[in-house]
């Protein structure tokens, strides 16, 4: 993988090079703008998916189709259990996985244990749906 890096960057270099100053310097304006531009729109989009109430908005009582009340009954337990037992845990590991990414890369001089520790009181403070 850094191989693959490293000639990308000197084939960036080489072709950079051979352009007039001001048009480099346009271009590496330019890139520079689209790398923020990029990256704001991704935290936008992830905090937009994050800040909704209903996270997953499955509804997964639409396909229990059973007629008989205990088994409507049980029918809607399980389905219960898979979506807030088994896949919203993992969709909160992977949330706190990047909230803890932009920790780390926007922090300075900051540690990855007092990031991971702090991490979750920051959350539930800047949680919209929470009561005060």
């Amino acid at each position: 993988m850094g191989e693959v890096t490293d000639q990308i960057i000197a084939a960036y270099n080489i072709i950079l090079n051979a352009l007039p100053n001001p048009v480099q310097t346009l271009i590496e304006l330019f890139l520079w703008s689209l790398l923020i531009f990029v990256s704001a729109l991704l935290i936008w989009k992830f905090y937009r998916s994050v800040s909704k109430k209903n996270i997953l908005g499955l509804n997964l009582n639409k396909y229990n189709k059973s007629e008989h009340p205990l088994f409507a009954k049980i029918l809607a337990g399980v389905f219960y259990l898979l979506e807030y037992i088994l896949i919203l845990p993992f969709l909160i590991f992977i949330w706190f996985g990047a909230f803890t990414l932009f920790l780390i890369l926007l922090a300075e001089n900051l540690d990855v244990p007092t990031i991971l520790s702090d991490l979750p009181a920051i959350s539930a403070l800047s949680n919209p749906s929470l009561p005060p």
